[in-house]
């Protein structure tokens, strides 16, 4: 079997910094592809075990690759001068939460009659079990912008000519035991009625809230995750809500559990 020439580029293809240059399943299927070669005689060829093919590709578990950033929320560059990348698995540990920062992105869903939408985690959820939370997701080796417009899709069945706008709310770095995540939150208003679509198992309920009954509803206890209570918070006063104080108070409940950095207060 010949090697063509383009393999020898891609013999380190089980590093972490190959993936700067792929950054999809469906990129990485085209590049064999041009090849002539599948993906298990490519592996052959270079002497690697087929059994990491689950490595290489995987979009999401334990083998997802994420994109590492610094403090500054910029990415980090290796020594070929390539963006850094490491897996799920090695960036959720104690041991590297520090040097292992990677991204998140968050969308609030605002219907054409300014309600915002929010769904109910299941009951057996790892974290935060029965609390109410707008979406988000790991951005892997995507920008935010490139995140919430796959989320939106794939989470919610919304699609991009459904959509009015997206706005910038907030920004912010969080770090716990395990991990450091920059989390950036987008607004994103609906052009007309859509219904979400939600998956009935991670998620199981769905509820429209009038800004003024979210603010109340927070005031109350609402079961919300603390950083996004700030969210919605600095959003509603985006939109004319007076939530300064509350703001501080779910800032100290979050402070509680993270280390948390808004950036646009910390520069």
């Amino acid at each position: 079997m010949t090697i063509h020439k383009d393999e020898e580029l891609y013999k380190d293809l089980h590093t972490y910094s190959v993936f700067s240059e792929i950054k999809n399943k469906a990129e990485f299927k085209r590049f064999f592809e041009v090849l002539e070669r599948t993906q298990e005689e490519l592996f052959e060829i270079l002497g690697m075990p087929v059994a990491d093919l689950k490595k290489i590709t995987a979009t999401s578990g334990e083998y997802e690759k994420f994109l590492l950033v610094d403090d500054d929320d910029n990415e980090i560059i290796d020594e070929k001068g390539l963006p850094m990348i490491a897996y799920r698995k090695n960036c959720h540990t104690k041991e590297n939460k520090e040097k292992f920062i990677h991204r998140a992105s968050g969308y609030i869903v605002e219907s054409n009659d300014g309600r915002i939408y929010l769904s109910f985690r299941a009951n057996d959820k790892d974290t935060y079990p029965s609390y109410w939370e707008i979406w988000w997701g790991h951005c892997g080796l995507n920008t935010y912008e490139e995140t919430v417009d796959t989320e939106i899709k794939e989470e919610l069945g919304i699609e991009q000519n459904q959509i009015k706008s997206k706005e910038f709310i907030i920004k912010f770095l969080l770090k716990d035991k395990t991990q450091s995540q920059y989390s950036n939150y987008t607004a994103v208003k609906l052009k007309k009625w859509v219904i979400p679509q939600i998956d009935g198992e991670e998620l199981k309920d769905l509820k429209l809230f009038s800004l003024e009954e979210l603010y109340e509803a927070i005031e109350n206890g609402l079961k919300i995750m603390p950083h996004q209570k700030y969210v919605l918070l600095k959003y509603m006063k985006t939109k004319g809500l007076d939530t300064d104080e509350l703001a501080e108070k779910v800032k100290i409940e979050i402070k509680a559990e993270w280390i948390f950095i808004d950036r646009e207060v910390f520069e």
